[in-house]
């Protein structure tokens, strides 16, 4: 009888063990199926991104090299064209370099981590974009005071900071001086930067899902690639951190961007 007892009890316990396995594999391949049927959606989303936006300008030099070859401009227009080649070319660049980065961010997410203090990072970035800055008459205003530091990967800082300062130009209201503000905290384990502007803002209600999403545009009226916002979430999810957006159509957009609040370059 104690053997039967210690049977049913041994059988017992491997059918759980059997049971607990068999729900972990379970649960291990919605995660993978999940992964899989996410990469594939962020590949096709890739392929359109990257055709779209490389066709473009292609089909522009093609262009311009066709007005070349008719040989019936004079010396002062085919100097324009050239001029527009060239820019085309410095477009199709950029666009080159965009894609690559998204290629970079996928591929390695183990960056070295050092020490970034943002105000340094947005006097890079001002320098960058200091053209862009100028032709608008753009107003930064920044206070670093509450975390002036963080431990992170330099790069990704760097260019968040760009796109966000970047897009908030692009996007300006053209009835009023565009200001921007940016200030960084922290909140919870995290180290929060906010960049807000004053500028057309958008309806969240039609676009919240899409902010992020490769090529997505909400003002067919400004130029861009829809590249800007994917780079950022992409960057800021690499880091383990997360991105939120509020924004009023005519009054302007506020990002909170929250950077894992690594505590030296070994976390």
């Amino acid at each position: 009888e104690l053997y039967k007892r210690q049977a049913y009890t041994t059988i017992a316990q491997q059918n759980e063990d059997i049971r607990a396995r068999n729900e972990n594999l379970e649960q291990e391949v919605q995660s993978r199926t999940k992964e899989l049927l996410d990469y594939n959606q962020q590949l096709e989303q890739f392929a359109f991104i990257s055709a779209h936006n490389l066709r473009a300008p292609v089909a522009r030099i093609m262009g311009l090299g066709n007005v070349l070859n008719l040989g019936t401009i004079g010396p002062e227009e085919r100097n324009r064209v050239y001029e527009k080649m060239v820019d085309t070319a410095r477009e199709l660049d950029r666009v080159v370099r965009d894609l690559n980065t998204i290629l970079e961010i996928r591929k390695n997410n183990e960056s070295p981590v050092t020490e970034v203090f943002f105000h340094e990072e947005l006097a890079l970035v001002k320098r960058y974009i200091e053209k862009e800055i100028e032709d608008t008459r753009s107003v930064i205003r920044a206070d670093f005071s509450n975390a002036p530091r963080i431990y992170s990967v330099k790069p990704y800082v760097e260019s968040v900071l760009q796109n966000l300062l970047s897009n908030a130009i692009k996007y300006r209201h053209p009835a009023r001086t565009p200001v921007i503000s940016l200030k960084t905290e922290a909140v919870n384990g995290y180290i929060c930067l906010t960049v807000a502007d004053n500028g057309l803002g958008m309806d969240l209600e039609l676009f919240r899902n899409k902010i992020f999403s490769l090529y997505q545009r909400f003002h067919s009226h400004v130029e861009g690639k829809g590249l800007g916002l994917y780079l950022v979430k992409s960057q800021i999810l690499a880091l383990g951190g997360k991105i939120e957006v509020e924004s009023r159509v005519d009054e302007g957009t506020e990002f909170r961007v929250y950077f894992r609040n690594r505590w030296s370059a070994r976390d």
